[in-house]
């Protein structure tokens, strides 16, 4: 064995001991005492003090009353009420930027600590495609530990363990892999909204059913989606006498409403006054479904495009070029492919997608573009031209 490296049963013993010395933590999630000065009163202050709360803006915060609805609501404070209760089945909708994806990272941590139900199940997070997005979920778990000195077993990337209870991110793309887990404590849907997929109840009915199979909480959090469509959209349109699911709704007012005793909020007026500039900000703060989004283009105007009529001759060689362009913001690319007639056959000449894109930056390559300007990309492009018949 090479020096300095332990032997896979010294690991072993470290780890179980590791699992076995149990921290004592707080009973309580929350104190619903924003100026407590103590680390013992509730988990929160535990892990965040001196300061009390999680930084933003140069601020510390508490736990703000739109996540103390949820406390009392799910009874999180009383494992086992909780579990008596007919239903724990639960869907965020929120404005971004409130924070509530770290709260309930917070209380899957405080619940592996003080209700012995979570150990040995899996708490299962699911994220959207991006893998780099679930990456930094369980990295953020492993931070708040850190920070506090709590231990923790290191499964690698995308999950950890905690007294014996693991917590793992999927992404969804991936979903297949978390059906079939023999217990699971909650399945924790981030940005439900974003999964990409082509069919995405699949993410449902593999959450839903270890309702039956390990009477597990199912938790849902999102922004408002790009298309008022999908899984988490149809729960919010189910009627209240037919749902399974406890609904709650924060957007700008609940960002903006002070806590009685730190005069802060999770928003400040500046800050909403800003967001307010943006193309998204009525999808992503007022919860809009839809809004905002793939809609440079009026209605009106692509109805007109579409009843023009339009003559092409292949022997006419003036109508040479012409630029096809697929809008996409938010999670959606941005396309632009550009083709030519010339000698009699067709080719393209340019063809581009751009992530992040902004309405003003595309507008203004597309403007550039159309005059014959040629940025590096375009010329590269040319230089490279293969013709393709089509």
């Amino acid at each position: 064995m090479p020096k300095g490296l332990a032997s896979k049963e010294t690991l072993a013993i470290i780890n179980d001991a590791t699992t076995r010395d149990t921290p004592l933590v707080p009973e309580r999630f929350w104190c619903k005492d924003s100026l407590s000065e103590v680390d013992d009163c509730c988990w929160w202050h535990y892990i965040f003090y001196p300061n009390g709360g999680p930084e933003r803006d140069g601020m510390y915060h508490p736990c703000y009353e739109y996540e103390q609805k949820i406390l009392d609501e799910m009874d999180m404070e009383t494992p086992d009420a909780a579990r008596k209760k007919k239903g724990k089945c639960f869907c965020v909708y929120k404005a971004t930027g409130l924070g509530l994806t770290e709260f309930i990272l917070l209380w899957v941590l405080w619940k592996s600590y003080t209700d012995e139900w979570f150990s040995g199940k899996e708490a299962m997070i699911i994220t959207g495609p991006n893998v780099d997005l679930a990456q930094d979920l369980i990295l953020r778990s492993k931070g708040f530990l850190l920070k506090r000195g709590l231990g923790y077993i290191d499964h690698g990337a995308y999950e950890l363990e905690v007294n014996g209870a693991r917590i793992k991110c999927y992404p969804s793309n991936n979903i297949h892999s978390a059906r079939g887990k023999p217990k699971v404590s909650i399945f924790f849907g981030d940005e439900a909204a974003f999964f990409k997929l082509r069919d995405d109840s699949i993410v449902r009915t593999v959450g839903e059913r270890y309702i039956g199979k390990s009477d597990s909480w199912v938790v849902w959090v999102s922004t408002a989606g790009e298309e008022p469509s999908g899984f988490f959209y149809d729960i919010m349109q189910e009627q209240e006498s037919e749902t399974i699911y406890k609904r709650f709704h924060f957007y700008v007012e609940a960002g903006l409403k002070r806590d009685k005793q730190t005069k802060s909020s999770i928003f400040t007026k500046a800050y909403i006054d800003e967001a307010s500039k943006t193309r998204s900000f009525e999808r992503e703060y007022l919860g809009v479904w839809g809004k905002n989004v793939g809609d440079i283009f009026s209605p009106e105007g692509i109805e007109l495009c579409c009843n023009e009529e339009y003559d092409w001759s292949d022997s006419d060689d003036t109508n040479d070029r012409i630029i096809g362009i697929d809008p996409g913001f938010g999670s959606s690319e941005f396309g632009v492919c550009i083709m030519q007639k010339h000698k009699g056959k067709k080719a393209v000449i340019f063809a581009e997608s751009y992530e992040r894109a902004s309405y003003i930056d595309m507008v203004d390559k597309l403007v550039a573009l159309s005059k014959g300007s040629r940025p590096k990309g375009y010329l590269l492009m040319l230089l490279g031209q293969r013709e393709l018949e089509i």
